[in-house]
């Protein structure tokens, strides 16, 4: 629980760390436009034959560009680039066995218009999520520890779609959805091979700080 606070606490300290000045640029007149966000929200996954839902928190940063710029041209496209951590555990039933997710990464492009306050735009990449792997076997093995777990990565292509709107000059309330798709993947646990392929749904929303 403290490596999980702690996680949380970084993301907050980093984001209020990019919000500590306030110069307020012309997005209207410019080229493009940078920012960071901080995301909350849940997950709701499908690994190998059973849900796996909890929730997340993510840092991201990302880049709009509009041409020649947005008071010509209200259309933009950019990347957003996020690292979080997900919450949750499952154990399997009628075995010795657990899904836990740590760790996730993303690298997102976004392609979006911008009408007044509001935002919205579709975003497709890939992305990275880290599972521990947890196996009770040995407690019926006498050679092997209790509790043996190990680390894996399941990845795959994200796409979705969001909308931020303005509530006070360079700041904006976000919300989005992504869905994940982790293809068809195994992994080991001790004897026995456990699916970890699957699908999930990120439900998230936040707050976006523009530079």
């Amino acid at each position: 629980m403290n490596k999980h606070i702690c996680c949380v606490l970084f993301m907050s300290l980093a984001f209020v760390a990019t919000v500590a000045t306030d110069t307020r640029p012309s997005h209207a007149q410019s080229l493009g436009r940078s920012y960071t966000a901080l995301l909350g929200g849940g997950v709701f996954s499908n690994i190998g034959d059973i849900n796996v839902n909890g929730s997340a928190a993510h840092f991201s940063y990302g880049y709009d560009l509009f041409f020649p710029h947005r008071s010509v041209n209200p259309f933009f496209f950019g990347f957003d680039t996020s690292v979080g951590y997900i919450f949750s555990e499952e154990d399997i039933e009628e075995q010795r066995d657990g899904i836990q997710y740590t760790t996730d990464f993303s690298l997102l492009g976004r392609f979006g218009y911008q009408g007044g306050n509001t935002a919205i735009y579709s975003q497709f990449g890939y992305g990275w999520s880290i599972l521990k792997v947890r196996s009770d076997e040995g407690r019926t093995t006498l050679s092997l520890p209790d509790t043996i777990t190990n680390s894996t990565s399941i990845n795959g292509p994200r796409f979705g779609a969001g909308i931020d709107y303005v509530v006070f000059e360079t700041y904006a309330l976000r919300f989005d959805y992504l869905y994940v798709s982790y293809g068809k993947k195994a992994a080991r646990a001790v004897s026995r091979t456990i699916p970890i392929g699957g699908h999930a749904h990120f439900l998230r929303f936040g707050l976006t700080r523009y530079f």
